[in-house]
């Protein structure tokens, strides 16, 4: 069992009670599999081909694939076991979930994918009884890649909703993915995602405040109040103005001077994104300690 997986949980627990975050809908980082036998309730169907072109989850080619993917997988492994002049088409279908506790919903994976020849991968929405391409792949990825892939216009709301991922080609190339998360945005959520000024160790005196302020939501961020304190004082608010989509963050953002003079406590969050409340308090504030370097001589 993947150590991973805890942390997603207990993560997800955490934002399912206190109802303010993202609400994760569906987590698999295929612990459960074996073989070709996927997670409980998911398909492995052979659409068209011969009955070993399935997806496996024990890396039978031995591919090189490096991290945040770990074994098991999903891989569609083409080279080594359907290398038979056949086309295949084989997909791996999710369990059915409930989409509906939000309209804004967003799938994060990782994967890596050798295209062959002429092999086409996509990731496909069910609708009704049509499955609807969401994103498509055809050009290599040779280094593993991290997907954010918005699935609101399709499955947003729907209580029943399904992806597949499907492998279309003839006999090489392989396509290999983990790590799923599919969860309800929130519209608005920003974040201080990181403080880029000052770093410890210090030297004491006058510092210029940079931080980097991220957007969490669903909608684009254009407004945000940025507040910060030294050692619980605080200082004049920053008001920043900006476009960021979702999952975009801005660097570097000078929001004041201060003189700081040995140990210090910088705590910087955002406020009134877009102008409005901040659903999500969790992700709004870091927080560093600094400490002086020494200067001198020294015996």
């Amino acid at each position: 069992m993947k150590t991973k997986i805890y942390a997603l949980l207990f993560f997800q627990l955490i934002l399912t009670v206190t109802g303010y975050s993202q609400m994760y809908i569906l987590n698999e980082d295929f612990s459960s599999a074996t073989g070709t036998t996927p997670p409980v309730d998911w398909l492995n169907i052979v659409v068209n081909g011969t009955p070993q072109d399935e997806w496996h989850f024990d890396n039978p080619g031995a591919q090189s694939i490096a991290y945040p993917i770990t074994e098991p997988f999903a891989i569609f492994d083409a080279a080594y076991y359907s290398d038979n002049q056949q086309t295949e088409e084989v997909a791996l279908e999710t369990a059915y979930f409930d989409a509906s506790v939000s309209n804004y919903v967003i799938l994060e994976f990782d994967h890596k994918y050798i295209s062959g020849s002429g092999s086409i991968c996509k990731i496909q929405a069910k609708e009704g009884n049509l499955w609807i391409d969401l994103v498509v792949f055809n050009s290599d990825i040779l280094n593993v890649k991290h997907e954010v892939v918005d699935l609101s216009a399709v499955i947003g709301g729907v209580t029943n909703a399904k992806l597949r991922f499907l492998w279309k080609g003839n006999g090489s190339g392989f396509w290999a993915f983990d790590n799923i998360s599919i969860y309800g945005a929130l519209p608005l959520d920003a974040g201080i995602s990181e403080i880029d000024n000052p770093v410890p160790p210090i030297g004491s005196g006058n510092q210029t405040v940079k931080v980097r302020l991220k957007n969490y939501g669903y909608y684009d961020l254009n407004t945000a109040e940025i507040n910060w304190s030294v050692n619980g004082e605080s200082q004049t608010p920053y008001s920043w103005n900006g476009n960021l989509a979702y999952g975009e963050s801005k660097g570097d953002i000078a929001i004041g001077n201060y003189n700081f003079q040995g140990a210090s406590v910088l705590k910087v969050w955002s406020e009134s994104p877009n102008n409005q409340e901040d659903p999500n308090p969790y992700n709004d504030t870091t927080t560093v300690n600094l400490i002086s370097s020494l200067c001198g001589e020294y015996t």
